[in-house]
């Protein structure tokens, strides 16, 4: 919009022009345009309506030259109010080349950007001078906008449903002639869970619901280790257990170590040499861990969207979401905003957020004490957000006497939006805090009680 007062914004007429003589002379040009800029780009009211008409023009396949956008602008009414046949060839003349055109564009968008910067930071500080603002709120907004500016020049809009399709089947054709029965998502280091997940996947919300001591954190712990190891990034938010714990963890998994001889002083040489080596290789793990304690979720946003501009991550882990903060005035209506607020991040970011979460203790009062999507803790959006809500379940928590039970471990998949449901047995090895794929025939009493 253009500005009356004394203070004008940053703006490049001649650059707006070039643009607009540019799609007058080449249909090249027109399509370089239409493609780069939008009518908002644009600082002069009258080269928005200019380039609103060209822009039509070009898409129903008519060359917009001088004569033709001038009887075009006559139609419409708006001849006059550009400036008439003369401002026209005065757009003509003061283009120096339209083999330049996609310069001139990047212009404008950069003018563009900078107004756009201006008029965001104007608002902030309006709402900052404002009774009874949410600041974490606020600044969390800011952020988000201000990588927007910098990341996307042009909003891609509406997408016709052919090219959707192709690139639905290039994805597909891709992983069809690979031959290794490649994933969708990134893979979990479990075969079961791949095979009904498709791997983790971009955008996607994955819920690890449990009650306490059934090893949420290590699944995850685990699972974020497998896609470190694949060089793909990985950040972790803790807001219950501190860095150092939970790097002894990751060294305990990823070393087949005795995570309780660790804490006790008691390795011996060769298990120290090995808990040595084990640190040394995952130090070059691409991973960063925040273990704020209680983080709020726009101060987890803020966060992410940080990292993410130095290096795009493959996967967040949250745990766990009842610690987080969030704005609400009941423990639920906080809950309903977390998750929500995940899914938001998980669909700007393009990544899949695994976020932990307890279960309330309705299992406890169930004979068998599965848990169930119902007992998602203080909140039926946790459920709503989530694309998928894997359920642990340890049957060897409540009969630790039965040796048949040892490490069992069952996982369902209760919900997931894009695929199928199941359940997916893995072998829980206490000492090491990992979990591991589940070997051989389950007794029939097993399969029973898991």
């Amino acid at each position: 919009m253009e500005h009356n007062g004394d203070s004008v914004p940053p703006h490049s007429t001649d650059a707006e022009m070039a643009v607009l003589g540019s799609m007058l002379l080449s249909r090249d040009a027109a399509g370089t345009a239409v493609e780069l800029l939008r009518e908002h780009h644009f600082y002069h009211a009258r080269h928005r309506e200019f380039f609103h008409v060209l822009r039509e023009l070009y898409g129903e396949g008519i060359m917009g030259d001088e004569m033709v956008a001038q009887e075009e602008l006559k139609k419409r009414g708006k001849l006059v109010k550009i400036g008439g046949t003369k401002y026209i060839g005065d757009v003509i003349s003061r283009t120096p080349s339209f083999a330049n055109a996609e310069n001139y564009c990047r212009i404008v968008l950069e003018k563009a950007r900078v107004r756009e910067y201006i008029e965001l930071l104007a608002d902030k500080y309006q709402a900052a001078n404002e009774d009874g603002v949410d600041l974490g709120a606020e600044v969390g907004d800011l952020e988000a906008k201000l990588i927007k500016i910098d990341s996307v020049s042009v909003s891609t809009g509406p997408q016709d449903i052919k090219d959707i399709m192709q690139e639905a089947m290039d994805e597909i054709e891709e992983i069809h002639n690979d031959g290794k029965g490649r994933l969708y998502g990134i893979r979990t280091g479990f075969s079961g869970l791949d095979a009904l997940l498709g791997g983790l996947r971009k955008s996607e919300l994955i819920i690890a619901a449990g009650r306490p001591s059934m090893g949420k954190t290590s699944l995850a712990l685990n699972i974020a280790l497998t896609v470190a190891e694949q060089d793909h990034q990985v950040q972790i938010f803790s807001a219950e257990m501190n860095r150092h714990d939970l790097s002894i963890n990751m060294m305990c998994m990823a070393g087949s170590i005795n995570s309780i001889l660790v804490r006790q002083g008691k390795l011996d040489k060769q298990e120290y040499i090995e808990m040595t080596k084990t640190a040394a290789k995952l130090s070059r793990y691409p991973i960063i861990i925040d273990d704020t304690p209680a983080i709020h979720l726009h101060e987890l946003q803020s966060k992410a969207r940080r990292l993410a501009v130095g290096r795009p991550p493959s996967l967040i882990v949250v745990d766990y979401i009842q610690l987080l903060q969030a704005p609400g005035e009941k423990k639920h209506h906080q809950i309903d905003e977390i998750a929500r607020g995940l899914k938001a991040l998980a669909r700007e970011l393009e990544v899949p957020v695994l976020a932990i979460s307890q279960l309330n203790r309705d299992p406890e009062k169930r004979g068998d004490r599965r848990p169930m999507l119902a007992d998602l803790r203080e909140s039926g959006g946790l459920e709503e957000a989530a694309d998928a809500v894997l359920l642990i379940y340890r049957p060897e928590y409540y009969a630790p006497e039965d040796e048949d039970l040892n490490g069992l471990t069952s996982i369902n998949l209760a919900k997931q939006r894009n695929g199928p449901t199941g359940r997916v047995h893995l072998h829980f090895e206490k000492q090491h805090m990992s979990f591991t794929n589940l070997h051989g025939n389950l007794s029939e009493y097993q399969l029973k009680k898991l």
